[in-house]
């Protein structure tokens, strides 16, 4: 599953797979996923949605690849059709080595907003986003049990542009935004594995007024093929306080806002 802010993926938490395809310049990933709350199904508080991505990249360079992030998504609870959310223009580095244990990745993204949100309601010129992921190698010079233990984190800092400070609906739209990102996946076998992740981030908005939220998320996935895979998992996002200003929001699992999903991945 992706973890997006203002449609910029800052991390995935499915392990990556090999593409046969690999050696091609043009290379698209499509994720297709399902989610919904845990309330009663047919209950008032019930919630389900689903989404589809497209991501095609051109590698460019043998280090540099330009991408695209096409999305649509759709609330089962009264929508009737899917909804255009905003592309996103990506350029991006191949992984380089700092040194025999740590490599890095950074990239640049910028948002064309098209979305009733983005453009009518919040008055969005565009948004730019700079990320540099730091991956680890545990088991650089021999194998052992970390070889199959994958740790990222992930700093990224966004700036949106707006024609109005302030929403349609009166809110105070946000400006700045950085997060922080922790990944860990860990490969049972060439088939199956677990992920889990975990974002930190704060918004400033025009007015200075800070926001701090958070999500985490845990899946369990199979690769069919190294073209094709499935996954299914939890995930919780929410502010980081509770309304009161004092009290920590933050938990991993919570019934009133956890969401469970199922996700399929395909790379051509």
């Amino acid at each position: 599953s992706l973890v997006l802010i203002w449609g910029l993926p800052i991390a995935q938490a499915q392990t990556q797979t090999s593409s046969p395809k690999a050696a091609s310049k043009l290379r698209t990933t499509a994720v297709m996923d399902m989610s919904s709350n845990l309330y009663p199904m047919g209950s008032e508080a019930y919630s389900a949605s689903s989404s589809l991505m497209l991501m095609p990249t051109y590698r460019v360079q043998p280090s540099w690849s330009v991408g695209m992030i096409l999305s649509a998504a759709k609330d089962w609870n009264g929508e009737a059709s899917f909804t255009l959310m905003d592309p996103v223009f990506k350029f991006s580095h191949q992984p380089s080595k700092l040194n025999s244990y740590l490599s890095i990745s950074p990239s640049l993204g910028v948002v064309l907003p098209i979305s009733e949100r983005t453009r009518s309601r919040e008055s969005m010129i565009t948004a730019i986003r700079s990320s540099a992921r730091f991956s680890a190698d545990l088991a650089p010079t021999r194998k052992n049990v970390l070889q199959n233990l994958s740790v990222s984190y992930e700093l990224g800092i966004s700036r949106a542009f707006h024609e109005f400070s302030t929403s349609s609906t009166g809110s105070v739209n946000t400006a700045w935004r950085v997060s922080n990102v922790a990944n860990l996946s860990y490969a049972f076998d060439s088939k199956w594995s677990l992920s889990a992740d975990f974002m930190r981030s704060i918004g400033v908005s025009y007015q200075g007024g800070v926001r701090h939220a958070f999500s985490a998320g845990e899946s369990l996935n199979y690769d069919v093929d190294p073209r094709l895979s499935i996954s299914v998992g939890h995930s919780n996002e929410g502010d980081v306080l509770r309304a009161n200003g004092v009290d920590s929001n933050v938990s991993i699992f919570d019934s009133t806002s956890s969401r469970v999903f199922t996700s399929l991945t395909v790379i051509f």
